[in-house]
């Protein structure tokens, strides 16, 4: 027997795309489901549509929505809802007709808790304007890695009913981001969590909408301290918080980085946000700093420059490079003098440093190997002395990165790169090591992955040591 599913649609004043969306649910492939239209008192045509739609489609019903809130419309819906799985779609958005379909046919198949689909961000006419591809990385690295990468919709997303009543979960009744203060915890009560391997819902940009008109963004931001007291006290309440604070205090810094990015209309304005945030974190979490109070440098490849600069951006200072440079330069008097000026001038808390930009050099290199090594070590040496002189003790984080397979078919400059950093892992222990970017993620090939997969575990380790 096919199971129920309860789609629940909360509507207040969308009549421009009220129509365009109900007809898509209408539209569904798959046949067994009701609607759930949770309207709130409308100054528009809103409600006299949903009537028409529950009057010739008897899987349609409405039911009040006395407050002007998502997180209370979707708690609405919950609390009215039959089915054995609840999904949602938002009033100004579609659904492809497979919608449903897809969803079930994961469940039923494994078994699932929950499953998560892709979307497409649209704009208003619902042409296409990119798809949000990343649940294939929910194979490759679990869903925690998902919950600080991806978007949190509540709309991406189709649970079993019993996980909600069984477990007393209901959204935040709050202005904005009931599904940023929900994601985590509702995946933390899944023991089975599967995903719909293409785009399926319509995410539609509207200029009018909260998102997107400066009163709409200023509330955002005053919501993010009812989102991060919520995503707090359910998981003390839950007994989740001693494992799992880590990837909430993490999940929650990229939703307010984003957030007040979006927010502020001025660096300055940024800057105060970034600081109370940060000192708003420091009370809900156990922690003496963020994300937000550290100033780094970066030398050698990519990810390394790309970690530092967004830890130093998140900051408000100005980010300092170093990016493609090698350590045997610093045998060169000049240009440890160089050095010594940038890192007197930038006085960074943390280095991040990795040994790409060496590959990179070795891949053309023609000289004896053993004196490489021999001028890096004196170089590497060289650039700890420095640190150490000009830098009051600011720490050096070791992103242990590699070629990717494509970029180094025989492994042979791998071997080296393992090598060296073998050789300042052991004769440096105090070091803060970062481990290797996953396979996984290299053949995804996305630079911003692979960047916020070593972020999160720099971040692990600002959270939970003195950097100082």
């Amino acid at each position: 027997m096919k199971p129920l599913v309860s789609l629940i649609v909360p509507v207040l004043n969308v009549e421009k795309y009220l129509e365009q969306c109900l007809t898509s649910i209408s539209d569904q492939t798959y046949d067994n489901f009701e609607v759930i239209l949770v309207v709130g008192k409308c100054s528009d045509n809103s409600e006299v549509i949903c009537e028409k739609w529950c009057e010739k489609d008897n899987r349609f019903r409405t039911v009040p929505q006395l407050k002007a809130c998502l997180g209370y419309a979707r708690n609405v819906g919950i609390d009215a809802a039959k089915g054995d799985y609840i999904a949602f779609c938002d009033s100004d958005d579609c659904i492809t007709p497979d919608f449903l379909s897809c969803f079930v046919d994961t469940a039923l198949k494994n078994d699932s808790d929950i499953v998560e689909t892709q979307f497409t961000l649209c704009d208003e006419k619902l042409n296409s304007i990119y798809d949000y591809d990343r649940n294939s990385l929910g194979y490759e690295m679990g869903h925690d890695f998902l919950e600080y990468t991806s978007a949190p919709s509540a709309c991406k997303y189709f649970v079993k009913r019993d996980i909600f009543s069984n477990n007393g979960l209901r959204y935040p009744e709050i202005r904005f981001g009931e599904d940023i203060s929900m994601y985590s915890l509702l995946f933390s009560h899944c023991k089975k969590i599967d995903y719909v391997e293409k785009a399926t819902y319509l995410y539609r940009k509207v200029p009018s909408s909260l998102m997107n008109n400066p009163q709409g963004r200023r509330n955002r931001y005053e919501s993010l301290f009812d989102i991060i007291n919520f995503a707090t006290n359910e998981f003390k309440t839950r007994s989740l918080f001693e494992k799992s604070w880590l990837k909430l205090l993490f999940q929650l810094e990229m939703h307010s980085a984003s957030i007040i990015q979006d927010s502020a209309i001025s660096d300055d304005e940024a800057l105060a946000m970034r600081q109370e945030i940060s000192d708003f974190f420091k009370k809900s979490f156990p922690v003496w700093q963020t994300i937000y109070d550290v100033t780094a440098i970066g030398w050698g490849g990519e990810v390394a420059s790309s970690i530092a600069s967004k830890l130093s951006s998140l900051h408000g200072v100005q980010p300092t490079t170093m990016f493609n440079r090698y350590f045997f330069e610093l045998l060169d008097n000049a240009e440890r003098k160089k050095l010594e000026k940038m890192i007197t001038s930038a006085s960074p808390d943390v280095f991040m440093i990795d040994l790409i930009s060496e590959a990179h050099y070795l891949s053309t290199y023609t000289g004896d190997l053993g004196t490489y090594v021999k001028n890096w070590k004196l170089g590497f040496n060289a650039f700890m002395q420095i640190v150490q002189i000009t830098s009051n003790n600011a720490s050096v984080f070791l992103l242990e990165n590699y070629l990717s397979p494509v970029s180094d078919p025989a492994r042979n400059l791998n071997a080296i790169l393992k090598m060296l950093y073998d050789d300042i892992k052991m004769n440096y222990p105090e070091i803060v090591n970062i481990s290797a970017i996953p396979d996984a993620l290299q053949n995804f090939n996305d630079q911003e992955l692979s960047c916020l997969y070593q972020l999160k575990l720099v971040s692990d380790k600002l959270h939970t040591i003195d950097v100082h």
